[in-house]
């Protein structure tokens, strides 16, 4: 954490588990910051070998390069075309569009102008738009894992399918519709 929070890229060599990334950028309360976005500086994360689920939970700044598979589902991530040979890019939903809307993604939709974004790729992703403080407008085309929305201030998500647990949990402004069906949770939607 220290490496990323200075600027500092990190290397990994060999296969990861899971969460990887997991609040990456963000300044977490309960580590004595914020709880919003940190204003410190995100670094990359280099991963030559593949990476287990839920990679980027909550990221909300910084980018991931992975020469292997990375596992389903996915967090608060999104496939953009890299800048790096052998490896594919990783960036945050959230970054992607209150900061970088002009990098494309591999797959899905984005219009920059408008910060609208259509997930139809049908990955699997949770904590989608994390602590997002911008007026975005993200339709996922299916389901939602945990946590859509999670710490949200602007924008809207609309889910067309399920979403898992504690979607729109400690929502701050931002706003979630699901139109299929919601795990049980402490949710307030």
């Amino acid at each position: 954490m220290d490496a990323l929070k200075t600027g500092t890229e990190v290397h990994i060599k060999g296969d990861v588990g899971e969460r990887l990334a997991q609040g990456m950028g963000a300044d977490i309360r309960h580590l004595g910051g914020t709880g919003g976005i940190g204003t410190g500086t995100a670094s990359r994360i280099f991963v030559d070998g593949d990476v287990g689920a839920e990679a980027g939970f909550g990221m909300v700044a910084g980018a991931v390069y992975v020469s292997g598979i990375v596992e389903e589902p996915l967090g608060n991530i999104i496939e953009v075309h890299s800048d790096v040979a052998g490896y594919r890019k990783f960036v945050s939903i959230t970054d992607l569009l209150c900061n970088h809307p002009l990098a494309m993604p591999v797959s899905n939709s984005l219009d920059p102008e408008k910060l609208r974004l259509v997930l139809n790729d049908g990955i699997l992703r949770g904590t989608l738009c994390a602590r997002c403080d911008c007026p975005v407008d993200v339709l996922v085309k299916g389901d939602a894992h945990n946590g859509t929305g999670l710490l949200m201030q602007q924008g809207t998500i609309t889910v067309t399918g399920d979403a898992g647990m504690n979607a729109g949990a400690h929502l701050n402004g931002g706003t979630v519709v699901v139109r299929g069906w919601q795990e049980s949770s402490q949710a307030h939607i």
